[in-house]
C-alpha cells in the first residue's frame, strides 16, 4: 500500500513535462510527497498493524487529500499520471476508515504478510549466500557484476 504510493510519487517527480498552470507545477506535488516522509509514516512498514494505522492515518489522510486536491485541480494538465495514484487515495481512505470492510479483512491477515516477508528475506539471504559462495569458488572478482546478479535473487 505505502510502497504503491511511493512509486506514484517517484513517477510524478520523474515526469519531465511541466504543467502549464500556475498551481499545477511539480513543486506542488513535491509538497504532497513531503507529507509522505513524516517520521510516523516511515516507521509504519509495508504491512501496518491496527495500532500503526491508528497512529498514522491522520498523516495518511492529509497525504491523500493533498493528492486528491492536486488531481482535481490539475487533471487536465497532467493527465498521464493520475491513474497511477488515484486508486491509492481511495484505498487509503478505506484502510483508515475503522468501519470499512477492507480494513477489517486486512487486519485479520496482516500478520500473515509479516511472516511472508520474513520468509522471503530468509530465502533471499540464503540465495545471496549461495551465490556469493559460488562466485568466490570461481575466483571471479568483479563486484559490480556480483551486485547486479545478487539483486536478481
Amino acid at each position: 500500500m505505502i510502497a504503491a504510493l511511493l512509486i506514484a510519487v517517484v513517477l510524478i517527480q520523474g515526469n519531465e513535462a511541466k504543467a502549464t498552470g500556475d498551481n499545477c507545477g511539480d513543486d506542488r506535488i513535491t509538497k504532497c510527497e513531503k507529507l509522505y516522509r513524516t517520521a510516523e509514516i516511515n516507521k509504519l512498514g509495508p504491512f501496518p498493524t491496527e495500532k500503526g494505522l491508528d497512529r498514522t492515518c491522520p498523516d495518511i489522510l492529509k497525504l491523500a487529500q493533498c493528492f486528491e486536491d492536486f488531481s482535481n485541480e490539475c487533471k487536465d494538465k497532467k493527465e498521464e499520471m493520475f491513474g497511477v495514484y488515484t486508486f491509492d487515495v481511495k484505498f487509503m481512505r478505506e484502510l483508515c476508515n475503522k468501519q470499512s470492510s477492507l480494513r477489517y479483512h486486512y487486519l485479520k491477515i496482516a500478520k500473515c504478510f509479516d511472516k511472508v516477508e520474513i520468509d522471503l528475506n530468509e530465502c533471499k539471504d540464503k540465495g545471496s549466500n549461495a551465490y556469493e559462495h559460488y562466485v568466490e569458488s570461481t575466483g571471479y572478482e568483479d563486484k559490480t557484476e556480483f551486485k547486479y546478479h545478487q539483486s536478481c535473487l
